[in-house]
Order: C-alpha cells, then sequence, then structure tokens
C-alpha cells in the first residue's frame, strides 16, 4: 500500500502514516449538494420509486408478450425487388421465340414505372425476362404494376403462344421442413399419401405450400383406333374436345324450399378409366350410343417420370419414396409452423401404421438451437455480470445492475415486435453483439452512486441526483458514438442494405434502451435499496421470486438453466433454515422500525452510510453488501500509473504511438489477408 511519511512543524520526527487518496476522493470531499437537481424530472422517478416499480412491470409484461408472439425464422425477410416474366410457344426456335414473344415482351413492360434493368433470355420454346425494380420501390406495387402490364399487351403476341406469368422471386420460397414417407405400398398409393399430407398440410394457417414430388402420378392414356374413327366418320381432335366438355364440375341454379333453399351443381368429372371410357361420343342414324370405349382404348398409367425420390436409411438399400416440402407463408413463426406440421403428420399417418415419416431438412432444429445459445448467453451474463459486481461494489448493487439486462432486452423485444422485425440469425446475432455492451451504463450508474454514497455527506436520494448530474453527459455521449458506429449499416441499399437493416437497428435499439434504464430505473432502485430494511414479507416475497426464477431455469432444460434453477432451488432451502435457526422473526421486527425512522431523519441514514464504508469490510455480512474487494486499495495504484504514462510530453507521444500502431497492425490483418472476411460464413 503505497504511504507518504509528513513531519510536524516543530521537529523531524514523523507524523502518522496517511494512505493516499486517488483524485476522485478528493472531489467527493469538496461536493455539495444543489437543491435545484430536486426540480429536474429525474427527481420525479427517485422520489416516486411506485412509478418504477410499475414501470418494471410493464415492461416486463411487454416484452414478454412480445418475446412470446415475434415470429421465428432462419432468415431476414426480405422483398427482392426482382421479377421474372416468362413464356411458353411450342415449337418455336430460340431466334423465333426472340422476335415473335421476347421484344413484344420487352417493348410493352419498358414503360412501367421504377424499373432499373431488363435482362431477357430466349431459348427453345420458352422465354424469360427479368425485371429488376429500383430499390426505393415498393416490391408489391412493383410487381402488380408489372401484371397489369403485362395482362395489357397480351393481344400483340401469337394466338399459340401462351399466356404470360409474372412470377416474383421471393427468400421464403426457401422450404423449412422437408421430410419423405415410404412403406410397403406402390407408386401409385404412395403419391396418393403425399398428395392427402399436402392437403391437410396446407390447411394449417402458418403454412403457405407444400410441394410433393416422387411417387407415380396417374394419367389416363386415350389411344384411338384409326379405322374405328373412318368407320363413325369422326376425328380425334372432335373426340378429345368432348371429353374436355364432360370433364366438369358447374353451378346448376338453385332450389328453394319451404324452409330451406338448396344449391345445385353437375358435376361429370371422371376419376377412374371406367368412367372415363364410358362418355358418350355421338348417336348413331339407329339410336345408338356410340362410348368413348368403342372407338378408343383407354386405361391408367403412371406419367413418365423426370424426378425420383428414393429414401436409404442408416446406409440400407435406396427404397422409393414420397418427398414433401413446406414452405410456410410471410410472416410466421418456423417453430411453431413445423411443430403443427409434424402434429398433422402424425395424426394423418395414424391410418397407414407401415409407412414411415423421416424429416430431411428441419430449419426449427437451428432456430431452436440459436435460442438455446441467446438464452445461455443471457443467463451467463448476468450472472457474471452480478458476481463481478458483488466482489467489488456489493450485493445491492449487484441486484440493481443485473435487473438491467432482462429489462433492455424485454423493451428491445417490444421495439423488434413493432417495427415488424423477426427473430432470426442475423437479430440473434445482434442481442448477443449487444449483450456486453448494455450492461456499461447500469454499472457506472451503480458503482458512482455507492461511491458518492460512502461519504457520508449526502442521502441516497441526494447521491443518485449527483451522480446523474455528474455522469448523465459522459453516458449520454458514449451511447450515441456507438451507436453512430451503426449507422452506416442502416444507411446500406439494395438487397443488402435490407438484409442487414436488423442489426443496426436492434444494436441502436439496445443501446438506447440501456441508456435510458441506467438514468431512469436503476438510479431511483439503488436509492430504495439503501433505505431498504430486510423485514418478514420482503424476506418471503423473496423467497417466492427465486422460486419462480427457479421453475423457469429448470423449464430452458439447457445445462445452464438447469444448475441455476437447482442453485436458487438450494437458496430457498438455506432462507428457510437460516429463518427458523436465527429467529429472524424479531429482528424482522426491528429492522421495519429503524426504516421509519430513517425515513423522517435524513442524518441518521447519512451517518449509517458512513459508517458502512468505514467499517463494511470487517465482517463477511459487511463484505457482501460492501464488496469482497474494496477499491480504495486500487485506484490510487492505477491513477499512479496513469500519471506516470503521460507524465512527459515524451511519454505522451510514446502511449499515442504504441496506440495508433495497435491499431494500424490491427487493420492490416484484414488488408493483408491473415483475417479473411466473408459476409456468409460456410
Amino acid at each position: 500500500m503505497p504511504e507518504e511519511i509528513k513531519s510536524d512543524e516543530v521537529g523531524n520526527a514523523p507524523a502518522v502514516p496517511t494512505v493516499e487518496k486517488a483524485s476522485d476522493y478528493l472531489y467527493l470531499q469538496n461536493l455539495n449538494f444543489d437543491p435545484k437537481l430536486k426540480k429536474g424530472l429525474l427527481y420525479f422517478f427517485v422520489k416516486n420509486i411506485k412509478v418504477v416499480f410499475l414501470l418494471i412491470i410493464l415492461i416486463s409484461a411487454w416484452g414478454i408478450y412480445s418475446f412470446l408472439t415475434l415470429p421465428r425464422e432462419s432468415n431476414p425477410e426480405v422483398k427482392i425487388p426482382i421479377a421474372v416474366v416468362s413464356d411458353v410457344y411450342p415449337g418455336v426456335s430460340p431466334s423465333d421465340m426472340e422476335e415473335l414473344v421476347t421484344k413484344k415482351i420487352e417493348t410493352g413492360i419498358s414503360g412501367v414505372k421504377g424499373i432499373k434493368t431488363i435482362t431477357s433470355n430466349s431459348a427453345n420454346s420458352v422465354s424469360a425476362i427479368t425485371v429488376e425494380f429500383d430499390a426505393n420501390q415498393n416490391v408489391d406495387d412493383a410487381i402488380r404494376r408489372l401484371r397489369d402490364q403485362v395482362n395489357s399487351i397480351k393481344g400483340n403476341l401469337p394466338a399459340d403462344a401462351g399466356a404470360p406469368v409474372v412470377t416474383e422471386i421471393s427468400l421464403d420460397d426457401s422450404p423449412i421442413w422437408t421430410f419423405t414417407i415410404n412403406g410397403p405400398y406402390d407408386g401409385f398409393t404412395l403419391r396418393k399419401i403425399g398428395d392427402d399430407l399436402k392437403d391437410n398440410l396446407e390447411r394449417i394457417p402458418g403454412v403457405r405450400e407444400a410441394r410433393v414430388s416422387g411417387g407415380d402420378v396417374r394419367e389416363f392414356e386415350v389411344a384411338y383406333d384409326p379405322d374405328k374413327l373412318v368407320q363413325y366418320s369422326i376425328s380425334a381432335d372432335s373426340a378429345n374436345q368432348l371429353i374436355k366438355a364432360t370433364n366438369l364440375a358447374m353451378p346448376a341454379g338453385t332450389f328453394d324450399g319451404a324452409e330451406f333453399n338448396y344449391v345445385i351443381r353437375t358435376d361429370s368429372r371422371f376419376f377412374d378409366a371406367a368412367a372415363l371410357g364410358n362418355i358418350p361420343i355421338f348417336h348413331t342414324d339407329n339410336g345408338a350410343i356410340v362410348y368413348l370405349r368403342d372407338i378408343a382404348s383407354v386405361q391408367e398409367k403412371a406419367i413418365k417420370k423426370t424426378v425420383y425420390s428414393r429414401l436409404s436409411a442408416n446406409g440400407g438399400e435406396p427404397q422409393p419414396a414420397v418427398t414433401i416440402s413446406v414452405i410456410k407463408k410471410v410472416g410466421q413463426s418456423i417453430p411453431n409452423t413445423v411443430k403443427s406440421g409434424k402434429v398433422a403428420l402424425n395424426e394423418y399417418l395414424n391410418q397407414y401404421p407401415d409407412v414411415r415419416a423421416t424429416t430431411i431438412v428441419d430449419s426449427s432444429k437451428t432456430i431452436d438451437d440459436n435460442f438455446t445459445q441467446l438464452e445461455h448467453d443471457f443467463i451467463l451474463t448476468i450472472i457474471l455480470v452480478f458476481g463481478v459486481l458483488l466482489l467489488i461494489v456489493g450485493l445491492k448493487e449487484a441486484l440493481v445492475a443485473g435487473l438491467a439486462v432482462p429489462l433492455v432486452f424485454f423493451i428491445t423485444f417490444g421495439v423488434m415486435s413493432a417495427a415488424g422485425i423477426t427473430l432470426n440469425f442475423l437479430s440473434i446475432f445482434s442481442l448477443l453483439l449487444a449483450l456486453g455492451l448494455l450492461v456499461d451504463d447500469a454499472i457506472v450508474v451503480v458503482t458512482a452512486t455507492k461511491q458518492y454514497m460512502k461519504t457520508g455527506r449526502f442521502t441516497p436520494e441526494e447521491a443518485v441526483l449527483l451522480v446523474l448530474r455528474d455522469y448523465k453527459g459522459v453516458l449520454l455521449t458514449t451511447t450515441l458514438a456507438t451507436v453512430w458506429a451503426f449507422i452506416p449499416l442502416l444507411l446500406s441499399t439494395g438487397i443488402i442494405g435490407e438484409f442487414i437493416k436488423s442489426i443496426p437497428i436492434t444494436v441502436s435499439v439496445i443501446l438506447v434502451t440501456s441508456l435510458v434504464v441506467a438514468l431512469v430505473i436503476n438510479p431511483p432502485l439503488a436509492a430504495a435499496l439503501e433505505r431498504f430494511k430486510l423485514t418478514g414479507k420482503s424476506y418471503f416475497t423473496a423467497m417466492g421470486i427465486l422460486l419462480a426464477a427457479a421453475g423457469y431455469a429448470l423449464y430452458l432444460r439447457n445445462i445452464v438453466s438447469i444448475i441455476l434453477g437447482i442453485a436458487l432451488i438450494a437458496l430457498v432451502i438455506f432462507m428457510v433454515f437460516f429463518y427458523k435457526k436465527r429467529k429472524l422473526k424479531e429482528r424482522f421486527i426491528e429492522n421495519a422500525k429503524t426504516a421509519e425512522f430513517e425515513s423522517e431523519d435524513n442524518e441518521l441514514i447519512k451517518r449509517k452510510l458512513k459508517l458502512k464504508a468505514e467499517t463494511g469490510h470487517s465482517t463477511i455480512g459487511g463484505k457482501l453488501l460492501n464488496g469482497f474487494i474494496s477499491l480504495e486499495l486500487i485506484l490510487p495504484w492505477y491513477e499512479k500509473t496513469l500519471r506516470r504514462l503521460i507524465a512527459t510530453r515524451k511519454r505522451r507521444f510514446i502511449a499515442l504511438g504504441v496506440a495508433f500502431g495497435l491499431f494500424a497492425a490491427a487493420i492490416s490483418l484484414l488488408a493483408t489477408g491473415v483475417v479473411v472476411t466473408e459476409f456468409f460464413p460456410v
């Protein structure tokens, strides 16, 4: 411990050694409270602690509700300003396709507002035109204008050409869940099961589409007998037209009954070869009916396969299978959608116990793993912040600063819900990135408040107001400087700008929210805890809160949360045992009386704070409330070291040079390729 020996004014005998103090100690000894501080807005929250508790409850309810309702996705929802106009003209060469179709469509859509570039590709019988819109255009409106214009130019295309189709390019077209089904059935049966599953899955509110591939698709083959066609003087085209005209379902009006009205419809569609063969083609002169089966051979067969689906499980022999891919609707939660889909799948497969479903791709598992990691880091951060502050500052300050973590997250979840930002891998990355930054402001406020109160010259409320006056400018400046560093990401344009915009928004909201919590919620709580006296009501309330927290931690079911839950339950058991062994009831009654006296006489609370500062490290209980490590032993050495580093002009230049050199070395790692940069990790 550095000491300074002073001599008295008369002789050379040494005086009593005095411990060297840091400069902030001298500042606090000369600091006086300004009554004008009680006229500010922040004093309203310091004075009305019940309002602060109400804010905490409202923020917690808002945040928990937002967290539970926020859609969970793997990728951010990004509207890509690109559409494709495609058309088919069978049997036409690429050059003719370009002249007859592509150029006419290009000319027709070139005047659509907001188009940036048009790129075309003409192939055999196919025309594809890619349209890219300006980044500032509303994608939905731009696609609508493009479709309207394409519909207006259909008359300029050849009569045999198909109708142009406008397709929007979207990241949401990627399947969130892909599975296969296989069993001891033929290809037709497996395909029918897959089609039935498709219908069931598309009834789920979060599912936009289910795509089926594999199996055998049924078709009807009509092979006309040329001799029969000549005999009855009928052409194949005429017979085909009759088949199309018969295979219809159409409304036939309504029937008005005495009590009810009934809708009438005719349905002559065919679903098997026998029904198709019984279609009447015409009447002979003698009144006989000629059916389709009389002039053609009608049979069911499988469409020629272009896609094969097979499944090999655990290295076994590949088996025929049907693959089903599920695509969700925009704004829906992937885990909830997949969970509902699995329930529907299991319910349907109860009809086919021999059919086995095997999951190939499940995005919900990745998302659940990401949230497990977020919860793990969330709990770990609270534990580390609480532990460090408990060692250095004390139990009360650790509780106040630790409370900032969930409150900031709750507000962030609420803002994300209002702004339409989903919980995806980028927003989760942003939450993890800002997790270590959000407690800085709270730590500064609670540690400074502790130092101010240790002087014994201010009440807790006065100390809090002085801290806010001295530090709010510094906290505001540092927070805005960090937020400003993320503004360039927010100003990015194009598809990449839309893709990464959740990062600057989420981080900025967390940092600004942490500042608000540190200025509005943490100081009143710090002041209230200094006047707080443990009573029976608060003791058992704390036990209830700990039990609730333990139950939630065990519900999360990861290693850290389970350990934390068990530790909290053990703490509650210890509190019950301690209450009975130490007979705390009488002490709680005495504490209630002391709290009443201190609320009426500020000098009592000042003397108590000064006494705690002088004797706080002499007992285990005092160390628990004032910290196990005294900063008064570290700060003088730290300040002296810094003063030595910048004592002379030469040393200052050396310190700046070293800092700049380290910065240049870090940048050179990127420039030289030692640290590889990539937007998406492989």
